[in-house]
């Protein structure tokens, strides 16, 4: 379900929503490990907003170096900056 690789990207973005499964509060998401997402914005700086149930908003997920953090979470009940917890 990832993009293809020749898909085009343009330069001029600012923000990008990125799905999740479940993510920390200290910003880690769950994912398959250094997938695309983690390969895209390690080479964007770009405010990284994940939309997400509150129920998928979990204490910990296992995580590496190459795992990106999520900057804001948003839910249906409330929203935050995952700096203000880390």
């Amino acid at each position: 379900m990832e993009p293809k690789d020749n898909c085009p990207v343009s330069e001029k973005l600012d923000v990008i929503l990125v799905p999740t499964v479940a993510v920390s509060r200290n910003g880690f998401r769950l994912g398959y490990g250094y997938g695309y997402y983690d390969r895209f914005l390690a080479k964007k700086n770009l405010v990284k907003i994940a939309l997400t149930f509150a129920k998928q908003v979990v204490k910990s997920i296992p995580h590496s170096d190459k795992d990106i953090k999520i900057d804001w979470i948003v839910t249906e009940d409330e929203f935050f900056n995952r700096s203000k917890i880390s």
